[in-house]
């Protein structure tokens, strides 16, 4: 990883949801740097954040269900194997059941 996408992952971050339900009829929440960000016209800001924990929350004020993007917040995606974002609020809640 070069220095300048390593003091990327070090900040904060804007962060966009999109406008209309994408797969399984749920809300995604993307980070500026997302290699598969969606178009600007099919997406709102939800805020600068320093994680997308943060604002998995806040993009969901409003919205049911949100999801995160598994590209670029894995550590927030609830997977659709799990029941995705309708099922589980969280992905720990999602592996726990997994029994993971």
């Amino acid at each position: 990883m070069d220095a300048a996408a390593k003091e990327a992952l070090s900040r904060e971050m804007t962060y966009y949801v999109t406008r209309e339900t994408q797969a399984g009829g749920q809300y995604f929440v993307h980070s500026e740097f997302c290699a598969v960000l969606p178009p600007d016209d099919t997406l709102e800001t939800v805020g600068v954040f320093a994680d997308s924990g943060e604002a998995l929350e806040a993009a969901r004020e409003g919205r049911d269900p949100v999801n995160a993007c598994a590209t670029c917040s894995p550590e927030c995606h609830v997977p659709d194997h799990a029941g995705g974002a309708r099922a589980f609020d969280t992905r720990e809640a999602a592996l726990k059941r997994d029994g993971v």
